[in-house]
């Protein structure tokens, strides 16, 4: 499944690409929703994520499926704040 075809407003003009564990991870950031995804190079599934400030965390499953399935809300919502707490990251150290 992919953001893409959900109406998000990608900031830039092109993804960013970064590293983390030796892998190339592609990030997208909707500057309307400010919802995050990733995708890691090696062809698995987007995910929704939070950028820290030194990883990339996935967020719990029930997020993920429910941010890469709807409509962008058009705005920051205050349950999609609440998701990327330190309570609704799964405590794994790389991103899947």
């Amino acid at each position: 499944m992919t953001p893409d075809g959900k109406n998000h407003h990608w900031s830039g003009s092109i993804s960013r690409q970064i590293q983390q564990d030796g892998k190339t991870i592609l990030l997208r950031h909707c500057s309307l929703c400010g919802r995050d995804f990733a995708l890691r190079m090696d062809g698995s599934n987007w995910r929704a994520v939070y950028i820290g400030v030194f990883r990339i965390k996935p967020l719990a499953d029930p997020v993920n499926q429910r941010w890469l399935e709807e409509e962008c809300p058009k705005e920051r919502l205050p349950e999609d704040d609440i998701a990327r707490s330190d309570q609704s990251v799964p405590r794994r150290t790389t991103l899947e």
